[in-house]
């Protein structure tokens, strides 16, 4: 799921992640946020938190921007890219004939549920972190059983 996860922000946002985020680029205070809900064959949510100042330059690579742009497009930008890092990994877990719906993104540093997240990732970005926490719930075949 972290390959899944930095392979994907990579692409998105043209810029190298450090797959393991040091304690200063952890120790940041979040400073925004967003999350995005799914359901269907799998269902849970997924939050992408940054701490640090690297949305400004994430997003501006992300859009070829020379400037930082203000602070709603950034928040624009990291809906996107939760929205395209919560297919890609609800996808890899549940598998390609899994049929999910993902919910518009919704913003902010305080998301509601973002600590029960079942799993986290932090990779390091400059002088920040990306963090990416998932919960998952897959239903098994027939049967209906749900593995979290």
């Amino acid at each position: 799921m972290v390959e899944a996860a930095i392979s994907t922000f990579e692409d998105m946002t043209l810029r190298i992640a450090d797959p393991v985020a040091s304690a200063e680029q952890r120790a940041g205070p979040v400073r925004a946020a967003a999350i995005v809900r799914f359901d269907g064959d799998a269902s849970g949510y997924l939050v992408v938190r940054v701490r640090g100042p690297v949305m400004g330059a994430v997003t501006a690579a992300m859009l070829g921007m020379a400037d930082i742009p203000d602070a709603a497009i950034q928040q624009d930008a990291l809906g996107e890219l939760a929205n395209v890092l919560c297919g890609t990994i609800v996808t890899h877990h549940a598998g390609s004939t899994a049929e999910f719906r993902l919910r518009a993104p919704a913003a902010g540093t305080g998301v509601a549920d973002a600590d029960n997240a079942v799993q986290w990732m932090h990779f390091g970005v400059g002088d920040g972190c990306i963090e990416v926490g998932i919960r998952l719930v897959v239903r098994l075949g027939a049967s209906g059983a749900e593995v979290t």
